[in-house]
């Protein structure tokens, strides 16, 4: 991603900038769904734009993120003239991770951005995103979960840790990368739950040459499912914990 002009919003801004398109894209890598949300007059579609959700509300990267998708027959260039127009100079930041053209503002506590490709049923889509990053920055209050309490080998670098909240169950999802072999990391993640009392559930290869697996654990009501799969030279590891209320069972 380029840099975003420190003239522009400062180096703070610039900062939350970086880490909410990074978790943006993630959310995106791990296909997150949610339930509907209403349209925000603060933060309002492109023109000319169908506008659904991906999800209302989450927690990822430490922040309250919500994100919504939209579809517009506007241009690249007439959605940020619309951005640049509705915050105003000096109000906003712009950056480039091809093929998504990004523009990003602070709006009291709150950041909100915009970031826009190319494509869908209509000339050009992509996502709105609304996080409490700035107000938790200011107050100091920012953590940034990095795994924290989740089984993984040595020399794991965790990408993601992202935690869902609904009715009766929490989801948690984290995205990991690290140099053993996939089939190491199946191993490890089926002999840790073993030994922690879990019932493996399912443990197939998703692959050839052991490049691919897939496991799924259950201990009660509570369930984990980890897919680990070989990419560019690394393992990444996606596992998505379940646990469930009272009020599911």
């Amino acid at each position: 991603m380029t840099a975003v002009p420190s003239i522009v919003m400062g180096d703070t801004v610039s900062k939350m900038l970086k880490i909410s398109v990074t978790s943006i894209f993630v959310l995106l890598i791990l296909l997150l769904i949610g339930s509907h949300t209403h349209a925000n007059e603060e933060f309002p579609a492109p023109p000319r734009s169908a506008v659904g959700s991906v999800t209302s509300s989450t927690t990822t990267f430490g922040m309250e993120l919500s994100i919504r998708k939209f579809e517009s027959f506007s241009s690249i260039e007439e959605i940020m003239e619309f951005y640049q127009d509705l915050w105003g100079d000096g109000a906003y930041a712009e950056s480039n991770l091809s093929p998504w053209k990004m523009i990003s503002s602070r709006q009291d506590d709150q950041l909100l951005n915009m970031q826009v490709q190319y494509g869908g049923s209509r000339d050009t889509w992509g996502y709105l995103s609304i996080s409490d990053l700035p107000g938790k920055l200011d107050s100091g209050k920012y953590q940034f979960r990095k795994g924290d309490g989740f089984p993984k080998m040595a020399g794991s670098e965790v990408i993601n840790d992202q935690l869902n909240q609904d009715l009766g169950k929490t989801g948690r999802t984290i995205l990991l990368y690290n140099d053993f072999s996939p089939s190491s990391n199946a191993a490890f993640y089926k002999n840790h739950y073993k030994n922690k009392g879990w019932e493996t559930v399912m443990n197939e290869a998703t692959a050839t040459r052991d490049d691919g697996y897939a496991l799924h654990f259950r201990h009660g009501s509570d369930t984990v499912t980890v897919t680990v799969n070989e990419f560019n030279g690394k393992t990444s590891v996606v596992a998505n914990k379940i646990t469930r209320g009272l009020l599911s069972r």
